[in-house]
Formats: C-alpha cells, structure tokens, sequence
C-alpha cells in the first residue's frame, strides 16, 4: 500500500524533477516508510533516493534534485506491507532493465502468480507481490491485469517501446487520477498532488451538481472536483506514448452468466460462505498486523468473527459511537462481537469540537467534499486503529452492491415479477413486502415499483437527479448528466446491481475508504469485493437475494453459522449513523455552517439561487429535517471550495 506519482513528456527531456518530487512529498501520509524515484532519457536510466528513503537505498542511489534531467519519472511512497526489507523499494526494475513499475495497492494472489511464473523458468530476488506484477507484465503484457486478485493503481515504464502503462483495479479500489498538460501527462495517486505543478485548476460544476443532486457521489466515470484532472476508470488501462493516448477496458463482467445459477439456495449458501471465507484468508496475508472495523452489523461482524481465526494474536478491532441515542450506540452488538471472538477491542467517540477543528484537514485529505458525518466517524476510526498500531484493517463495503442490500433493489425486484408474469409468487410476497418491509409507505412501494417497471434503469437516475433533491442551482445546471449508467441486457434488478457496482456509488465509498484510511498510513482490505465473490453473487437468481420483506437473503443465511446468533438475528440494523447531519450543524456546528453558507461562493459567484438556498438551510434549522443531508453536502462543499479556491488550500 502505497502512493505514486509521474510524470511523462512525449516531446522533450523537460521534466522538472523538482515537481515529482513536490508531488511525492504531499503524499507522504499515504507511505512514510520509503521513498524512490525513477528517471530515463535517451542516454540512461537513473534510480534516485528521497530524503524519506531507507538509508541502505540512500547508499546505493544519490539523492534526488532538478539537475537531473529526463522525459519520464516515476515516484514512490512506500507503506511497508509484504517484504519489510529494501528489497521491496520502488520503483522496481526487471532483470533486463526493460520494465520499470510503480504499484499502489496489494496483490492477495500473488503467491499463487508467483509459483506459476517460477514454474515459467522465473526467479524472484523479493518476497513482494509488486516484483509478481512486473514479471507477470514481462510474460502477459496487460493480459496479466486479469490474472490479479486485489486493488491496484500501476505505473509500468516499457523503456524499449517508450511507452508508459497505468492500470486500476476492477471496481476503483486504489486511486490513479491524472492531468494532460500540453504534451506532458502526470498522474497521481491523489488530487493534491497536481497542487505542486503550480496549474490552474477550476471547479468541475457538472461533478459539483450531481454531488448535490444524487446520493454518495463524489466519484463518476472519469470525473473530478476539478475541471481539469481526470481519473482512470475502474477496469481499464491507459497507454501513453508518443504515438498518443489510449484506454481501454481489460474487465468487464460477462452478463451472459448472471442469474444463472441452478443449483438450491442451500448449496448456494454454502458456497457464498465458502468463498467469503477465502477472500478474508487471503486478505490476511501480511507481514505487519492486521486488524479489522466493526460496526455490530452482521457484515463487519462476519469479517471479525472470520478473521479472528486465522491470527496468532487477538484481533484488534475498531469501532465509533455516540452516546446521544441508541441510533448512533452500537456498543451493545460490537460487545457480543467481540466477547465472541476474543477480541482486543478499541471505541472511540468522536467529539464535534474535534470534528470542528478537524473537518478543513479531513476535507484536504479526501480533495473533495464529504459526503455526510458517517465518513468523519470512518476518519476517527481509523486514527484509532493507527495508534493501536496496526497497519492493515479489513472493512465491509461491497456487500451491499452484490447482494441487493439497497432499498431501491425491492423496486426493481417486484417490477421484474410483473414484467416476467410470475403473479403467483408476486402474491405471495408482494403483501408481506408491502406491510413489513420498514422503509415508505405501501402506497409509496407500489407507486415506486410501478414507476420501475416502465422505466429503463438510466430514465431513473436522471428522474431522480431532477425530483428527489430541491434544485440550489441556477437553471443552466438543470439537465440530464447522468449518462454511465448502462441498460444491459438483465433483470432490472441485475441491472441496477451492475450499475451500483461499477458506475454510481461504489467508487465514492471506496474514495472515502482509500483516503480516510491513508491519511493515517493504514490499509484498508474490502473482502466483499473479491473478484471471485462477486462474480458468484451475480450469477445468483434474484430470489436468492430478496424474498417478500428480506433483502441480502443468501448473504444473511450464508454468513448465519459466522456470527453469534444475536447479531444474525438483529432487526433493527441499518446503515452506519452519525450525527452531524441531525445534530452537530444544528448545534456546535451552526455558526460555521452558517458562516460557510453566507461566504462568497453561495453568495456572490452567481452559480447558486440564494434565496432557496437560505431558505432551506433556515428551515432545517428550524427543524425540518427533509433535506438534512442537502444541508451537510452543502456546507462540505463550501469547506472544500474556500479551502481550494479562495487561497487557504494547504492549512492543516
């Protein structure tokens, strides 16, 4: 787990290593162990040390400075995960000295590549799973991006071909965001980094308007906060030389096999328990300590329960509260986990005076807004974990996504039995849904799944990006910008599924995850997403993961023997709580909410219909609770736009 940088001039030895350098050291939080950078024109390659280099590395390679010349260069931050010796310093070079790689991330199958290579004719100096890449890109070229199991962003130098590579992971686990200026590409393994580059940036109002308008998102396709700096997209690699720029899709997941598994709901429990297991052994695989989050939910609790037994050690867990309300005081269900396991738990209660000091260097970190007070408790949790002293945690995002755990997902479940003509299991279920599923009124569900049943899946996010939320913009803002979401050939729930996990919210949680984690030098493992559990869990017909009031059904049943029987047999869980949004900007944080609210940028920059503005924020003051989460992503925005635009970007 690491951070990179690079840069790469397609027509002249012009880099300024001085930059690279700049934009490595903004990102020493993300690897504090080690620091290396890589450098090549027509002549030579060169290796170079940082001042954060190990001091065997300062031995062998001079320190890194502007008088040192070259068309491409690579930097790195080191967080220390696999092979804690020198022999994991990057960037890395093969034995022909033809490829050059900087990796960001961790390869859970590495071992594995490693045999098959070694049985290949291959022989490996390191123990690391980054030196199991660059041999497997010598053998593979980008074929070996599908032969991966774990989250990635990489930077491969082809110094014969002159030619640069950058690869992400399938579902955007690991960041890689980059910048084209002119005839020169730099790339990044956070926003900040281009700071350094002394660029103008400029807000991205499309981003800042669906921000605003849809649920998490502060991820979508290729889009940024800012105008000018691109993310790779999950699933695809891009090749730059001087012949130009491509990317292209190396992943794609085979539609043709989802909902198509035949066997029982038993056997299929089964093996959704089997292959959860699997992701969490092979998630274990560290060479420093490992601990894991736990919110008292049945996912965390399966990740504590699992992993707590393949440590030598107690396992460390790390959990949030507030004692304001049973809402946000999950200890309860965290304490059966832990007293289950044996674990060596860790609670922490986030205190809105620190939230307040902290929130402009939380929002410096995540280089967007934050979405909602859950990913401050997230930030708080793992300042926690890292003074514990561990260097890994597992977490459960991802579950969700592959098993139907949105409310939404009922819609579409319930309109595809109309469309299919299945009534009679639509009669058996449909009234049981209807009364006790929790969530809106009967008459809402109907209404909503009707909707469903005659719109496509694209139609619905752009009706809900014109109704769901009051429109703050200018009318020039309001129009059809949501254009990723794919209507494949699947049921309607597949296809929202799909969607879910590859074009809407996953990649904003997972951005959430990565920076909150880093910012603290941790790294965080999401087992839910193994390649090999996802893919299984799409093939599951959609009655295997809602029937009638239940949602996530082979999840709950295959995770059941896991848990302690009280956290399986919880009612009342949903998703995580905190209460900035219901209590902190009412109270301690009302007069930086509305100090934020009435600053230029909603006053003054003529982007924003004030009035409407002002009015929904004095009501939810007064209050009104409907547009409680509108009010928090309003006054994130304004944090994360004075502190980026109006000059005090940098103060932490």
């Amino acid at each position: 787990m690491c951070g990179i940088s690079g840069v790469f001039s397609l027509t002249e030895e012009s880099i300024n290593l001085n930059q690279l350098i700049s934009m490595s050291k903004l990102i020493r939080h993300r690897g504090p162990d080690d620091e290396g950078f890589y450098l090549a024109n027509d002549k030579k390659q060169l290796f170079l040390a940082g001042q954060d280099s190990l001091e065997e590395i300062k031995s062998l390679y001079p320190i890194a400075n502007s008088s040192y010349k070259g068309y491409i260069g690579l930097g790195f931050r080191r967080l220390s995960i696999l092979d804690l010796s020198a022999s994991g310093h990057q960037p890395m070079q093969d034995s022909s000295t033809r490829y050059t790689i900087v990796f960001n991330g961790e390869i859970y199958n590495y071992l594995e590549l490693r045999e098959k290579l070694i049985n290949k004719g291959y022989s490996f100096k390191s123990n690391t799973d980054t030196e199991v890449i660059l041999s497997l890109y010598k053998e593979y070229q980008e074929k070996c991006f599908q032969m991966l199991n774990g989250m990635w962003a990489i930077a491969i130098w082809d110094n014969q071909l002159k030619e640069l590579t950058l690869c992400r992971d399938r579902w955007g686990i690991k960041p890689l965001c980059y910048l084209k200026d002119g005839q020169t590409i730099y790339f990044a393994s956070e926003e900040k980094q281009f700071k350094a580059l002394d660029k103008i940036l400029t807000p991205n109002y499309n981003m800042i308007y669906r921000y605003l308008k849809l649920g998490s998102m502060v991820r979508y396709g290729e889009e940024t906060f800012y105008q000018e700096i691109k993310c790779l997209k999950a699933a695809h690699y891009m090749k730059v030389s001087k012949q130009g720029i491509s990317i292209k899709r190396y992943y794609e997941m085979d539609f043709s096999k989802f909902e198509t598994y035949q066997d029982s709901f038993t056997n299929a429990c089964d093996e959704y328990q089997l292959k959860f297991q699997q992701a969490v052994a092979l998630r274990m695989r560290s060479d420093v300590e490992v601990g894991s989050c736990l919110s008292g939910g049945l996912d965390s609790s399966a990740i504590v329960c699992t992993a707590s037994k393949l440590t030598n050690n107690k396992l460390k867990t790390f959990s949030a509260y507030y004692d304001l309300s049973s809402a946000y005081d999950e200890r309860k269900w965290m304490k059966i986990v832990n007293d289950h396991c044996q674990a060596n738990s860790h609670y922490i209660s986030p205190k809105v005076s620190d939230v307040l000091e902290d929130f402009t260097k939380i929002t410096y970190q995540h280089d967007a807004p934050v979405i909602g007070s859950s990913p401050v408790s997230q930030y708080y949790v793992m300042k926690q974990a890292k003074q514990a002293g561990v260097t890994v945690v597992l977490d459960g995002q991802g579950s969700d996504e592959i098993t139907a755990g949105y409310n939404h997902a009922f819609y579409r479940y319930y309109a595809d039995m109309i469309k299919n003509r299945e009534f009679g299991s639509l009669t058996r279920e449909f009234p049981e849904y209807l009364t006790k599923q929790q969530k809106g009124s009967a008459l809402a569900k109907v209404a909503k799944t009707m909707f469903t049943l005659f719109k496509k899946e694209s139609s619905l996010y752009n009706y809900e990006i014109k109704h769901n939320v009051p429109d703050v913009f200018k009318s020039r803002y309001s129009k059809n910008i949501i254009s990723a979401v794919q209507d494949i050939k699947s049921s309607k729930l597949s296809n929202f599924q799909y969607n879910l996990l590859n074009n809407i919210f996953l990649q904003s949680l997972l951005h959430f995850e990565d920076r909150n984690s880093m910012s603290f030098s941790l790294e965080s493992r999401v087992p839910f997403l193994d390649v090999n559990l996802v893919e299984f869990a799409y093939s599951l017909p959609s009655n295997y993961k809602i029937r009638a009031s239940k949602g996530k059904l082979v999840h709950r049943y295959g995770l059941k023997s896991i848990v302690p029987e009280a956290i399986y047999n919880r009612k009342d869980k949903v998703n995580f709580s905190a209460p900035g949004e219901s209590v902190w900007l009412r109270k301690e944080m009302k007069n930086s909410l509305q100090e934020v609210i009435n600053s230029r940028f909603f006053t003054s920059s003529g982007e924003f219909d004030t009035p409407k503005l002002g009015e929904i924020v004095h009501n939810y003051l007064r209050g009104d609770n409907r547009h409680g989460s509108l009010v928090w992503k309003l006054y994130a925005l304004g944090v994360w736009y004075n502190l980026n635009f109006e000059g005090a970007y940098g103060r932490k």
